[in-house]
């Protein structure tokens, strides 16, 4: 049977794509994504499939039919008009700034400390030059950073799924102070 973990692993890194394509439309992202997308579908085929037997034939039609109809209906949902979504953003992102000035979450994130690492003006410097200004993105990286278990992770979520460049001096340093404030 599949990792439980090893699934919710690979949906982060999905997500973290998913953001790199809605903010930056990167062809190397999307290439990734699906290469990304392929190895969560066969994980997740393992994981409805019965004990001890590869996944059957109905289960693997049986997703790629959920698929097909996701693919269907997010054709024929209509956008929300921007000023809706920039209202959404902006709500979201009021909740997680009070949460990371306070230094905790209420039980949202199992790393606080990684939460208090960063001072007002580093968040102002890293938002402008790390995640281009955006606060919402600044914020949710936070929170999937402060879920994992290893500074080796998050590096390799930063670098590798975010795909931040380690060549900037902004981004050398935000990666210096996640790892000091993670284990190990």
């Amino acid at each position: 049977m599949a990792d439980i973990k090893e699934l919710i692993r690979r949906n982060v890194e999905i997500e973290g794509l998913l953001k790199v394509l809605l903010e930056r439309g990167s062809l190397d992202a999307k290439s990734l994504l699906a290469e990304k997308f392929a190895e969560y579908q066969s994980l997740f085929n393992e994981l409805l499939a019965e004990p001890g037997e590869a996944a059957s034939e109905a289960t693997a039609e049986a997703v790629e039919s959920t698929g097909t109809a996701l693919a269907a209906e997010a054709q024929h949902t209509e956008v929300k008009d921007q000023e809706a979504v920039e209202e959404e953003v902006d709500d979201e992102t009021d909740a997680a700034t009070e949460a990371i000035e306070r230094g905790a979450a209420k039980g949202d994130f199992h790393n606080t400390a990684l939460l208090k690492a960063f001072t007002l003006n580093d968040k102002f410097r890293f938002i402008r030059d790390v995640f281009g200004g955006n606060e919402a993105e600044f914020s949710d990286t936070l929170d999937v950073l402060a879920s994992m278990d290893s500074s080796a992770e998050a590096t390799d979520y930063l670098l590798s799924d975010m795909m931040l460049d380690r060549e900037n001096p902004a981004v050398a340093e935000f990666l210096g102070i996640v790892c000091r404030n993670m284990p190990c």
